[in-house]
């Protein structure tokens, strides 16, 4: 072989080599910048994953304020709070309020608020509580306030699976509002098994005909007493009997636990059961100073709180879910801020159908 020919092998063997090499090159660079890629993705990951754990730990956060705003045993504030602010006039109506109840064993710590007596129970019929009711036509009860009755009845049933449906005039149990020359607005606690429930509400008295009044008492008929009578009501208010009139001692009675019962509920400031503070010359009642702020609250007749709504629910077994706070469910909210009889037409259309089942 002679030089030139040795020269020409070598030359294309360098030539093979240098080919062969290139796309391990190019392999590795893309390699590099899949690597790279991988790194800024991990990288991205990781920040997420920061933001992800802030995100959590400011979660936590709100959270543990929830908790805390519930480590207390009570129920949390509605977001629509200004809703369940008292009128100042409330003060002086709920005072008048009574419940009229059969039990008779009375206890400072044990009891709650809802009867245990199934006895007293309105029967469920399927998925539903249907209730019949009538308006005494003898007692002197306006159109005006007939709206109010039914208003009422309806925001009841909005939210529970509680009905109401006019009477036929057969029916053993049923419940009529009637009036009565008495200064109060009065209810039975639970069905009366034996005669109808008689919600009494004195005609002179306009404050009986607002329509969170009407709510009040019926839930009275439903099975419930005031709220004040709950089992830890030691925890959250006191009691000044001194300024209160000895007859009306028993609206501030508590019950045993053989009677009644809290459905493992809380206590509720905001419940359209509870009694307002009374006179602030001569309070009755007042919420100790950790829950001050609550006084604002105590004896609202705007609404039913969630803990109202949530434990006629349990009484009733009622399987529905119901929304929380429901602003929807209130377009038709009274102002009612005087005494005034005047109802706006716009507030609550009744059908006088003598058939309707709200």
């Amino acid at each position: 072989m002679n030089c030139k020919t040795l020269i020409l092998l070598l030359f294309f063997n360098l030539l093979i080599t240098i080919t062969a090499q290139s796309p391990i090159k190019n392999n590795r660079n893309k390699n590099n910048y899949e690597l790279n890629n991988d790194e800024e993705v991990e990288k991205e990951s990781d920040e997420e994953d920061e933001n992800i754990e802030s995100s959590d730990e400011e979660d936590s956060n709100e959270s543990d304020d929830s908790e805390d705003e519930n480590d207390d045993g009570l129920y949390p504030n509605p977001k629509n709070i200004n809703d369940f602010k008292r009128n100042d006039e409330e003060e002086y109506e709920d005072f008048y309020d009574e419940e009229i109840s059969d039990d008779s064993d009375e206890n400072d710590d044990e009891g709650g608020t809802g009867i245990l007596d199934r006895k007293r129970y309105w029967p469920k019929t399927g998925d539903f509580v249907i209730i019949p009711y009538t308006i005494d036509s003898e007692a002197g009860i306006s159109d005006e306030r007939i709206k109010r009755i039914e208003a009422g009845l309806k925001r009841i049933a909005r939210r529970t699976c509680i009905r109401f449906k006019k009477a036929k005039g057969r029916e053993r149990n049923f419940i009529e509002f009637t009036s009565t020359d008495k200064n109060t607005c009065s209810s039975p606690v639970g069905m009366n098994p034996n005669e109808p429930n008689q919600i009494k509400l004195f005609v002179d008295r306009p404050g009986c005909y607002k329509i969170g009044t009407i709510m009040h008492e019926t839930i009275h008929s439903l099975g419930f007493g005031h709220m004040q009578a709950h089992t830890n009501r030691g925890k959250y208010v006191q009691i000044l009997y001194e300024n209160i009139e000895e007859p009306k001692h028993k609206n501030y009675r508590t019950y045993s636990s053989d009677h009644r019962t809290s459905f493992d509920t809380k206590y509720d400031f905001f419940s359209i059961m509870h009694y307002g503070p009374g006179p602030l010359e001569a309070p009755r009642m007042r919420p100790l100073k950790k829950y001050s702020y609550y006084a604002d609250f105590m004896g609202q007749r705007n609404r039913m709180s969630d803990g109202d709504v949530e434990r006629i629910n349990k009484m009733y077994k009622c399987h529905k879910k119901y929304k929380k706070n429901a602003p929807d469910d209130y377009n038709d909210v009274d102002t009612f801020e005087n005494e005034s009889d005047e109802v706006n037409d716009t507030e609550e259309e009744v059908d006088d159908g003598s058939d309707e089942d709200f």
